[in-house]
């Protein structure tokens, strides 16, 4: 219910998670950094509620190029009555836990996947930034938008695992994602 659809003024499409959407104040979303990095100007944010959608404007607030992770903040107010805060849980999950993943792939949606945690490890070296290895099927457009378990976020796709053998893993049909753990973006949000 927090996932939105971002594109850019150069029409490239990449999905977003709400952290904190309270009446009259603005949005606050998290996403991947390289669906907003170099762009010419605000973002449009499509967000599908329930009954409706809300469609905003918004702009680079804080970005970590290394931990690919970056906030933004809308320029129009939440107008809704309800809250939306995001629970991130910063546990680390064991290899099997399951877990969906909520996205725009290609701009569709959202869709909604599930899989397993495959494994937790370093995703960058240079920052000591963990991840996790998850076998939710995802595609490009999906970038950005939550890995979710038990209803809270656990961490946000930055990028896509095609099938078959990687250096140390098999990734199975149809391919799997890295998804930044949700330690990492507490720490990134609190810095």
């Amino acid at each position: 219910r927090s996932t939105v659809l971002i594109v850019t003024p150069e029409g490239q499409a990449g999905s977003g998670v709400i952290l904190i959407a309270r009446k009259d104040s603005p949005v606050i979303i998290l996403t991947a950094n390289h669906v907003i990095q170099g762009t010419s100007g605000p973002v449009l944010v499509l967000f599908h509620g329930i009954d409706n959608k809300l469609v905003m404007f918004a702009s680079h607030f804080l970005e970590d190029k290394d931990k690919d992770l970056a906030i933004l903040q809308t320029d129009k107010l939440w107008n809704r009555d309800e809250e939306l805060i995001t629970e991130i849980d910063g546990s680390i999950l064991p290899r099997g836990t399951p877990v969906i993943a909520i996205g725009y792939p290609k701009g569709i949606g959202p869709m909604i996947t599930d899989g397993i945690i495959g494994d937790r490890r370093e995703i960058s070296s240079s920052i000591n930034t963990m991840g996790y290895i998850v076998t939710t099927a995802i595609y490009f457009g999906n970038s950005g938008g939550g890995i979710w378990y038990k209803g809270k976020l656990a961490g946000i796709i930055v990028a896509f695992l095609a099938a078959g053998d990687s250096d140390t893993i098999v990734i199975p049909q149809p391919g799997g994602s890295i998804a930044v753990d949700g330690q990492t973006v507490m720490r990134f949000l609190t810095q």
